[in-house]
Parts: structure tokens; sequence; C-alpha cells
């Protein structure tokens, strides 16, 4: 999860970029990214077919604070 929100920091992605770059098969890049869309830290757009993911302030801030050693459950 923190590997997706650091790639989205970048930029707004396509889900075949997240799968790509964050080594994942596309499944698991949907339901990580169904969890994250769930807790607000993602946002999903869809432009002339193509749909990109966006990262939140939500996202970024959760993104800061994991990697200044904050622990967070995903799954809970």
């Amino acid at each position: 999860m923190q590997e997706i929100l650091s790639l989205l920091c970048d930029h707004p992605c396509r889900i075949t970029e997240i799968v790509r770059k964050c080594n994942l098969n596309y499944e698991s890049a949907l339901s990580m990214l169904e969890r994250l869309k769930q807790r607000d830290m993602v946002r999903i757009t869809e432009d002339g077919g193509v749909k990109r993911v966006n990262i939140t302030e939500k996202g970024i801030t959760t993104l800061n604070q994991m990697l200044s050693g904050g622990r967070f459950d995903f799954f809970g």
C-alpha cells in the first residue's frame, strides 16, 4: 500500500502502471486500490475511457505518517 501511495505522489497513474511499477498482479492491485479508495486515500477518475488513480490529501497525510514510522492497519 505504501508503495502505491508513493508512486501516486509523483503523478496520477493508470492501473496498469501501478501493476507494472509495484510488481503486482492485476487482481491484487484492484483489491488494494479498493481498500485505499474505501479509506479515502485515493480517487479513481475516468476520462475518455481511461481510468486514472489519484492520491488524496488523506492519502498524502497517511503516507507521510507511514514514512515517519507510524503504524496503520489497512485491513481492519
